[in-house]
């Protein structure tokens, strides 16, 4: 998490540019903060997909949640949409592999997520400079409502996210792609990304080994701590936010 100063900072230069502030909420502790500040909508880290009483206290707290379901379980990212049912939820599709290869990125679970949330995305992690925004003009093509890309201002090699991360032109290039026509984005794919078959994989294939690795490594790397008390987002603890 950041400090309560970087967060008002944050919003005060997202409304100089004109843009729509958001974060992401790594604890059940920061509801509370975080549902004070000038915005309705919060987006859920992959590992908190599964989160019951994280999400349920998010529900009540945000009009709207981003929820990334990489290194989750159909089962699970399914009980997640069954409590969030008449809210509005969008499930970003994400694969926790960094970076991803195009033959790994199983755009066809987009179809799948329509059928348990409102709206749905991409959370891209591909090699930026093998891949440039492929991944993301399919993901646009299949009807991916919401692209999340890491961005960055330096070069790739000076960040650990670096070679997944889009620059500033990049970014305005993947704007340009979000108010395309579906028959411009044909058109797009056609003529910058050929045949995208090998990215479609299958709606309902098992996690990796690899996401089942990153899952148990970064699940939990953010804890609740309340008083003697430390637990996860998982954990039905009752606290007093």
């Amino acid at each position: 998490d950041i400090d309560d100063d970087t967060h008002y900072w944050f919003i005060e230069e997202c409304e100089k540019a004109g843009i729509q502030p958001m974060t992401t909420c790594f604890t059940r502790t920061r509801i509370k903060f975080l549902a004070s500040l000038p915005w309705n909508h919060i987006k859920v880290a992959s590992y908190d997909c599964a989160s019951v009483p994280f999400l349920r206290e998010l529900k009540d707290n945000f009009d709207k949640l981003y929820i990334s379901t990489g290194a989750t379980p159909l089962e699970d990212i399914k009980t997640a949409a069954e409590l969030l049912k008449g809210h509005d939820v969008c499930f970003l599709h994400c694969v926790t592999v960094y970076p991803t290869p195009l033959d790994r990125m199983n755009l066809s679970r987009l179809e799948l997520l329509k059928t348990l949330a409102p709206a749905v995305g991409f959370s891209d992690h591909s090699l930026v400079e093998r891949d440039g925004l492929k991944a993301c003009a399919v993901a646009f093509l299949l009807g991916a409502d919401v692209i999340e890309r890491h961005y960055t201002v330096l070069k790739p090699d000076e960040s650990r996210d670096g070679p997944v991360s889009i620059n500033p032109e990049q970014l305005k290039e993947l704007v340009e792609l979000g108010k395309m026509t579906d028959d411009e984005l044909s058109s797009y794919v056609e003529d910058n990304v050929g045949d995208y078959s090998a990215m479609l994989g299958s709606p309902d294939l098992p996690l990796s080994d690899e996401e089942l690795l990153n899952r148990d490594f970064y699940m939990g790397r953010f804890m609740n701590r309340v008083g003697d008390m430390t637990f996860g987002n998982w954990e039905d603890v009752e606290i007093d936010l």
